[in-house]
Order: structure tokens, then sequence, then C-alpha cells
């Protein structure tokens, strides 16, 4: 029983790679969840954490979720993984 309790503790994660070229496109793989995006940014769990990603004018160019690969166009301004203990202000989440 103990084997089987490890084994489920046990979550595959994909390698991932973040490129941003002249901060206008950005191709990002091992992406396992988008939690959101519209114009202004996006959150997209990779390997367990968050990404914030801030900018303008942004769209998704492709996703594939086989894949875990997710390209978006627009003018970035920001992308910063969440830390274990990062908190986002109630403000920020309401605001989203």
């Amino acid at each position: 029983m103990e084997n089987i309790v490890k084994k489920l503790d046990v979550v595959e994660t994909k390698p991932s790679r973040l490129v941003l070229e002249n901060r206008k496109l950005l191709e990002l793989s091992g992406v396992s969840k988008v939690i959101s995006i519209n114009e202004s940014g996006a959150v997209v769990l990779t390997n367990g954490t968050k990404l914030y990603i801030e900018g303008g004018d942004i769209s998704i160019e492709k996703l594939d979720v086989e894949s875990g690969i997710l390209i978006l166009s627009g003018n970035f301004n920001e992308i910063k993984y969440s830390g274990k203990n990062a908190r986002v202000s109630f403000f920020r989440r309401l605001f989203k």
C-alpha cells in the first residue's frame, strides 16, 4: 500500500523553456495550464509554478495543450515566476 501512495504523490513535470524575441513574441514550453489571459496579461502554470506575464495587445498565436506549447504575441513589459511565499494582492486578483 505504501508504494501505491508514493507513486500517486509523484507528479510528472515537463521541462519548461521561455524564449522572448524582441519583446514582441513569447514562446513557452512545459505549460500545464493557462489560468487566465487578456490583452494586458496572462497567468500560466508551468511545473507547478505560476508565471505572470504583463504587457499590452497580448494575443495567443498558438496553443498546443498536448505538448504544452504556448506562443503569445504583443508588447511584453514584465515576466515573473511566483515564489513559494509570493502573494498576489487582493485588488490585483479582483481587477484582473
